[in-house]
C-alpha cells in the first residue's frame, strides 16, 4: 500500500492506518478517501471528518509511511 496519493484537487493524500483499516487524507481541500471501516464509522467521518484528524493526533491512525507530515488539530 502507498503511503500516499494523488488527490483529485492536484495536491496530495497522506495515508493512516489503524488494524486493516485506511484513510487517506488531503490537508489542501479536507478531501478523504476510506477502506476497510465499517459502514457506521465511514457514516461518523462523513458527518464530522475532524474525527479523522483528531485519531491520527491521538495515534489511533498511523502513518503509512515514515515522511508523513503530523498533524496537530
Amino acid at each position: 500500500m502507498e503511503g500516499s496519493k494523488e488527490c483529485e484537487c492536484g495536491s496530495t493524500q497522506y495515508g493512516y492506518y489503524a488494524d486493516a483499516a485506511i484513510v487517506y487524507i488531503c490537508y489542501k481541500c479536507g478531501k478523504f478517501d476510506i477502506d476497510g471501516f465499517s459502514k457506521k464509522i465511514q457514516d461518523y467521518f462523513a458527518e464530522e471528518p475532524k474525527l479523522i484528524l483528531q485519531l491520527i493526533q491521538d495515534g489511533f491512525l498511523h502513518p503509512l509511511d515514515n515522511s508523513i507530515p503530523e498533524y496537530d488539530v
